[in-house]
């Protein structure tokens, strides 16, 4: 059901006309209020802020399930029939994928072992993966020109990984909310900046978190704030 709904949205979505579009990908666990559900990242900021241009919500579905009514829905696309369309075409790709990176993808399944000390044979769970982020990739870069995007918003880049390459390849400005309360290193956040894969600005929930810990450039750090301080 969910598939065939999600894949006639986003066919509205590439024949509509939009411009200058600002994309929110939201993340898949929503609140409930009053019998409204919403995004408690990013619906305040859509509600808030007068955007120029279009704006989008892509949402991908949480334990295969859409939730409604909700918040902002007018605005929303579904995009599971991408997720499911790429990982099925990956399992006819894997191959070729495995075969063009056939040395990385050995040496990385060798410090696996080296770490777990045994033998665990990943070379082609690896390359799955692999195929299906390269195919969202695509995906999204053909969505993104067609609907004139020019800037994305992201609740945690994890899972939002391949959206974000794609927005980062066409030079669109990524920009992803703080998603957890850390006041220290994390494996989600800490780490050298990696400007493929990392956003363009970090906004948090208020100044105590702007850091360095989360391996962004501090000038890049913005004090966003938090919706619902005072709930």
């Amino acid at each position: 059901k969910w598939f065939a709904i999600s894949m006639i949205e986003i066919l509205k979505l590439l024949l509509s006309r939009k411009h200058n579009t600002t994309c929110f990908f939201a993340f898949p666990r929503l609140e409930n209020r009053n019998g409204i559900y919403f995004d408690k990242f990013t619906d305040p900021l859509i509600n808030s802020y007068q955007f120029s241009g279009d704006v989008i919500i892509l949402q991908r579905s949480l334990g295969g399930n859409y939730l409604s009514p909700r918040r902002n829905e007018n605005l929303v696309y579904k995009t599971d029939a991408l997720l499911y369309f790429s990982k099925f075409i990956s399992l006819v790709l894997f191959p070729v994928i495995l075969f063009l990176n056939i040395k990385t993808i050995r040496d990385f399944e060798l410090k696996v072992q080296k770490i777990y000390g045994s033998e665990i044979k990943i070379k082609r769970s690896i390359s799955n993966a692999l195929t299906a982020t390269k195919l969202s990739v695509i995906f999204y870069k053909l969505i993104f020109r067609v609907s004139n995007v020019k800037r994305i918003f992201v609740v945690n880049k994890d899972i939002f990984i391949s959206q974000i390459i794609a927005a980062k390849q066409l030079g669109i400005t990524v920009y992803e909310f703080q998603h957890g309360a850390t006041s220290g290193p994390t494996a989600l956040y800490t780490g050298s900046y990696n400007s493929k894969v990392d956003p363009d600005y970090f906004l948090t929930f208020g100044s105590f978190w702007v850091n360095k810990h989360f391996g962004v450039p501090h000038n890049r750090i913005l004090n966003l704030g938090w919706a619902y301080k005072q709930e």
